[in-house]
């Protein structure tokens, strides 16, 4: 608890199809269209983003290139 009345305030950003933590597997997916609102689950505001999957080609490929065939061994 903070002394901040942040409540509402903070979100939490989940990024589909780019950074996955097995642990946390996704619940609920936003369709497209609902890009612009907020979708609460359990009292926590989600918000749709696509902006790192967008990013997500140009880091791959920047990471193929800087590690190459390591890269590929690494267990995803």
């Amino acid at each position: 608890k903070t002394q901040h009345k942040t409540e509402g305030k903070i979100r939490y950003y989940h990024y589909h199809n780019t950074i996955t933590t097995r642990e946390e597997p996704c619940r609920q997916f936003v369709r497209q269209s609902m890009r612009n609102n907020v979708t609460w689950v359990g009292g926590i505001p989600y918000v749709y983003d696509a902006t790192m999957k967008a990013l997500a080609p140009s880091i791959k490929k920047f990471e193929s290139e800087l590690m190459g065939s390591e890269l590929a061994s690494i267990q995803q």
